[in-house]
C-alpha cells in the first residue's frame, strides 16, 4: 500500500491556508489605499474650497470696512456696513478691556524683572478692578451709535469719503482748536464726573454740566472723525506721518511722545488698563512684525535670481549694440558687399542668450510664489493695521473725557498716537515698580 506523508500534507495545506489569508490581506489593502486615496483628494478639495472661502471673507472684510464709491447706487447701505464694521471692531477693543481683570502679578510671575505686588497692592488692584466694572459704555461705541442716528450721518460720510489728505487735515486742525478751547475753559483740573455733580450745589453743577458739554461736544466732533478715518482707505496711515499745521509729511520725534505722556495724569486704575492692553497688543505687534520680515526675506530670495538674469540679459544686450554700433563706424569685416551692416548667426543666437549659463527660474512659477507671498504680507499688514486700530479703541474707552481731550490737544500738530505715548508710560511704571522693590529689599 501507498504510504501517505501526513507531517508534508499538513504543512503543504498551512502554507495555501496562508496565502490565502495573504491574498485577502492584500485585497483588504488595496481596498484601504483606494479609499485612501480618496480621502486624500477629497481632503484636498475641501481645503481649497476653505483656503477659497476665507480669500473671499477676507475680500468681503475689507471691502466692508471700506467706504464706497461716491457715485455707488448702494451707498448709504454700504457706507452703514462700513461704521458698522468699525462698531465690531470696537468690540474687540472690549475683550481687551475684559482681560484687564488679570492679575498683573501673574505677569511679574513671568516677567522677573517686575516685583510681586504685596497684599496691600493686590487689594487696592481689586478694588480699582470692581470700581472699573461700574464703568459705564465705551466712549468709540457710544461716539459713532450716536454719529449713526445722527441726520449729518450720510452727508459726513460722502464728504470725508471725497475729501484730500490737507482738507481732512483741515477738518481736524479746526476740531482740535475748538477742543483746546474747551480744556483751556474746564474749571477743573479733573473730569467732574457724576459723583462731582451729585456733591456741588445747584449753581456750581449748572457750571459743570456747562462745562462737561462743551467739552463733550468738542471731543464728540474730533473723536468721531478720528474714527471714521479708519474707513476712509490709507489716508489715516498719511495722516499720521503729516504736521497738521504745515501741511508737510514729517514723523514726530520720539522725544515729542514722551513730552505728550510727561503731561498726561494717568490715574492707577486707568494706568493698569493700559499697561495690560498694551502688553496684549506689543506681543501681536512683535509676533507679525517677525512674520512680516520673514516673508521679505522670502520675496526678496525668490526675486534675486530674476533681477540678477535680467541685469546680466541688459548688459549683453547692451555689449552687443555696442559691438553693432562699432562695427557700422569701423566698417569692419560684419559689412556685406552691399555696403549693408549685416548680423553673423552665431552673433543673433548668442544675442538672445545671457551671459550667465545657470538655468533660468521657471518664469510662471516665481510669479505664483511671489503673488502668494505678496498676498501674505498684505494679510499681516492687515492684522498690524488691526491691531493698532483695537489698541487705539482700547485707549479712548479707558481715559476719561478731560483726559482724552488733554492728549489730543497736547499732541497738536500731529495726530494723538497711544501706542508710542502708552509705552513711555508703561516704562516709566516698570522703572517706579523695580525701584519700590529695590527700596523694599534694602529696608
Amino acid at each position: 500500500m501507498r504510504q501517505l506523508n501526513i507531517g508534508a500534507c499538513t504543512t503543504r495545506f498551512k502554507i495555501e491556508q496562508l496565502e490565502a489569508v495573504l491574498q485577502q490581506k492584500k485585497k483588504k489593502l488595496a481596498k484601504l489605499e483606494h479609499i485612501r486615496k480618496v480621502l486624500t483628494e477629497r481632503e484636498q478639495v475641501f481645503t481649497s474650497c476653505i483656503d477659497q472661502q476665507v480669500d473671499l471673507l477676507e475680500v468681503l472684510g475689507r471691502l466692508a470696512f471700506s467706504l464706497p464709491d461716491a457715485d455707488d447706487a448702494a451707498y448709504e447701505a454700504k457706507a452703514t456696513l462700513a461704521v458698522e464694521a468699525l462698531l465690531k471692531d470696537m468690540e474687540v477693543a472690549q475683550l481687551m478691556q475684559a482681560a484687564d481683570s488679570i492679575p498683573t502679578s501673574a505677569t511679574a510671575a513671568m516677567d522677573h524683572s517686575i516685583p510681586a505686588q504685596t497684599p496691600q497692592q493686590q487689594q487696592q488692584q481689586q478694588q480699582e478692578l470692581q470700581q472699573l466694572a461700574e464703568k459705564p459704555q465705551s466712549f468709540t461705541m457710544v461716539t459713532l451709535r450716536r454719529f449713526l442716528q445722527s441726520a449729518e450721518c450720510m452727508q459726513t460720510l460722502r464728504r470725508m469719503g471725497s475729501a484730500t489728505v490737507e482738507e481732512l487735515a483741515g477738518i481736524i486742525r479746526d476740531q482740535t482748536m475748538q477742543l483746546g478751547f474747551a480744556v483751556a475753559r474746564y474749571p477743573s483740573k479733573t473730569y467732574l464726573g457724576a459723583a462731582a455733580l451729585a456733591a456741588a450745589d445747584e449753581r456750581q453743577r449748572s457750571s459743570m454740566q456747562a462745562a462737561n458739554a462743551r467739552l463733550h461736544a468738542a471731543l464728540d466732533a474730533l473723536g468721531t472723525t478720528n474714527l471714521l478715518l479708519h474707513i476712509v482707505g490709507d489716508k489715516v496711515l498719511q495722516l499720521s506721518t503729516l504736521n497738521l499745521e504745515t501741511l508737510q509729511p514729517e514723523t514726530p520725534p520720539a522725544s515729542f511722545w514722551e513730552d505728550v505722556a510727561a503731561k498726561m495724569d494717568v490715574p492707577p486704575p486707568h494706568m493698569t488698563q493700559l499697561h495690560t492692553g498694551f502688553l496684549i497688543y506689543d506681543a501681536k505687534r512683535s509676533q507679525l512684525t517677525q512674520q512680516m520680515q520673514a516673508t521679505m526675506v522670502k520675496l526678496q530670495q525668490l526675486l534675486k535670481p530674476l533681477t540678477q538674469q535680467q541685469e546680466e540679459l541688459q548688459q549683453h544686450l547692451a555689449d552687443k549694440q555696442q559691438q553693432s554700433a562699432d562695427a557700422l563706424r569701423s566698417g569692419g569685416s560684419n559689412s556685406s558687399s552691399s555696403g549693408h551692416f549685416s548680423l553673423n548667426a552665431d552673433d543673433a543666437s548668442a544675442s538672445a542668450q545671457p551671459v550667465s549659463g545657470a538655468a533660468a527660474p521657471d518664469m510662471f512659477e516665481c510669479v505664483e510664489d511671489a503673488d502668494r507671498l505678496l498676498l501674505q504680507l498684505s494679510r499681516q499688514v492687515w492684522c498690524l493695521r488691526e491691531a493698532s486700530r483695537c489698541f487705539i479703541f482700547h485707549f479712548c474707552n479707558v481715559l476719561d473725557p478731560l483726559q482724552l481731550s488733554r492728549s489730543a490737544v497736547d499732541a497738536w500738530p500731529f495726530i494723538m498716537q497711544p501706542p508710542p505715548v502708552v509705552e513711555v508710560l508703561v516704562k516709566q511704571q516698570v522703572a517706579r515698580q523695580q525701584q519700590e522693590g529695590t527700596a523694599i529689599d534694602d529696608e
